[in-house]
């Protein structure tokens, strides 16, 4: 991958962490404004942050993001962690979208009142929630990285 395709993969997961972190602190937020506290993990209306798909997408997404930012200069250790990249998106990819199938499925079940998202919020259809923005964001990350790896070559 060269350094152009590298710095549009650093802007893409910069991006995604931003969004990914925002909507992680915003959980934070309303789950302690509900009267939740760090180590309770029930007894509010929201569930605890830490616990969903939104708080792990957003660690691997800054995870992937100093990955990309720190690839070796030398190209045969530069090539090893590009494909180590790529399979942490290929990782990231399917487990967003597979939290996001999951919510179209529950969306899909009969269920009496509005449709509640995975952080606990009222949604009109799951293409709405964080799931489907991040699984986005992921899989343009994963196209971009395969796209540099192909343009390298």
């Amino acid at each position: 991958m060269s350094q152009r395709w590298q710095r549009i993969e650093i802007a893409v997961l910069a991006g995604g962490s931003l969004f990914a972190w925002a909507t992680v602190l915003a959980d934070f937020r309303r789950f302690f404004q509900a009267g939740g506290a760090l180590g309770r993990f029930t007894g509010t209306l929201y569930p605890h942050p830490a616990l969903t798909p939104c708080f792990y997408g957003a660690i691997l997404f800054l995870v992937a993001l100093t990955w990309a930012v720190t690839l070796a200069p030398e190209p045969a250790e530069r090539r090893r962690g590009v494909w180590q990249l790529v399979g942490m998106l290929v990782l990231g990819t399917v487990f967003a979208w597979g939290n996001f199938a999951w919510e179209l499925y529950r969306y899909c079940q009969p269920h009496e009142g509005p449709y509640l998202s995975c952080s606990g919020t009222v949604a009109a259809h799951p293409v709405y929630t964080p799931c489907f923005v991040g699984a986005l964001i992921y899989l343009t990350a994963l196209v971009v990285t395969i796209l540099g790896v192909r343009r390298a070559r």
